[in-house]
């Protein structure tokens, strides 16, 4: 069994910096599987672009221009592969569409899944799980569309209208169901439901689980809900805050929902990550606007302890850190490596997490 690395300090001298040839700043990436023989890492930037780079090899692959008429930003790209068998696709979201690419041939769109009409609002989020894919809009709706691409449409399956009153920032399919999905939004709203049914499972406010603080931080930055993460291994959830806080939630817990984890990082966390591989199996990975990244571990198994508006600092120990000193965009854990991209940054960098 390898073992986790002590834990370190603002230290990034482990890392390398990935030039995946941008000429603006990048707005989002994903990461293959580390098992393929190409790991490809796809970034999206105000360029306009979305590139392809083999991780493995250290070299660009390919570039792709959407066809793109509105002249809007490609706001998020993911990387998804049906199984170990399967060939991979690249789901980009532009303005109110979704754009999908065969990586055997990225020529052209597979499909383009037009969400709604209005070109003022903007689709914000993207996940898969099985045949099933979602995302979420400004106006707080969430759309449950097919993810079946041997077919020769796509179709949306369910909208859930207003689901959220202000913009809704993040959706999941719970894995290992068939129909449950969780959201967070602008609204502070965290919402577990049923979307077959419409049933809500659970909704929350996150002011009832960070204390107030009457501060400039807190004016400044309230408790929105700006990032979340299902764990596919267990029934943990957990979101990031604008206020710095982390909050985890038990999905199948009758009582004792939630738990918080106050002055968790100074400044918005708008990336977390549960790690999911056998190193790193019950710990998450949850990185700033303050430009700190920390990985926690967690207790995945049994009831979490009852949250109390009186706990003014975070619970969980800390593994490893890394203050990077700059402003974090997007961040993602994988195989042994944080990859981290940065507000105003046309590069990725590759850091260690070993001596």
């Amino acid at each position: 069994m390898p073992q986790i690395p002590s834990i370190q300090h603002n230290n990034k001298t482990n890392s390398i910096t990935v030039d995946v040839g941008h000429s603006d700043a990048i707005l989002s990436f994903d990461l293959s599987n580390h098992h393929d023989a190409q790991q490809i890492l796809c970034t999206s930037s105000y360029d306009h672009s979305i590139q392809l780079y083999d991780l493995h090899h250290k070299q660009n692959i390919s570039q792709i221009r959407p066809n793109n008429n509105s002249g809007l930003d490609i706001s998020h790209v993911k990387l998804y592969t049906p199984s170990l068998l399967q060939h991979g696709f690249i789901y980009a979201i532009i303005g109110n569409c979704i754009h999908i690419y065969d990586l055997r041939n990225i020529s052209q769109e597979l499909f383009i899944l037009k969400c709604f009409d209005d070109q003022e609002n903007e689709l914000n989020s993207l996940d898969m799980v099985g045949e099933n894919a979602c995302t979420c809009d400004d106006d707080g709706n969430i759309y449950i569309f097919s993810n079946q691409l041997n077919g020769s449409e796509l179709k949306i399956k369910k909208v859930l209208k207003n689901v959220h009153e202000n913009i809704c920032m993040n959706v999941k399919l719970r894995p290992n169901t068939s129909c449950e999905v969780i959201s967070g939004g602008l609204d502070q709203k965290y919402i577990h439901q049923n979307w077959k049914s419409n049933n809500v499972l659970f909704k929350g406010d996150s002011t009832q689980w960070v204390p107030s603080f009457k501060t400039s931080q807190q004016v400044i930055n309230p408790p929105y809900i700006h990032s979340l993460d299902i764990n596919k291994r267990d029934s943990r959830s957990v979101i990031g805050l604008g206020n710095g806080s982390i909050v985890m939630f038990d999905l199948s817990a009758q009582h004792s929902k939630f738990v918080a984890f106050n002055n968790a990082h100074s400044y918005i966390v708008n990336n977390i990550q549960f790690m999911n591989d056998q190193l790193y199996s019950d710990h998450f990975m949850s990185a700033s606007l303050d430009g700190i990244i920390n990985i926690w571990k967690y207790e995945s198994k049994g009831p979490l302890k009852p949250a109390s508006k009186k706990i003014s600092q975070s619970l969980l120990p800390i593994v490893w850190n890394v203050n990077t000193g700059n402003k974090i965009e997007c961040a993602k854990y994988s195989n042994g490596y944080v990859y981290v991209s940065y507000e105003n940054g046309t590069t990725i960098d590759k850091i260690s997490m070993t001596h």
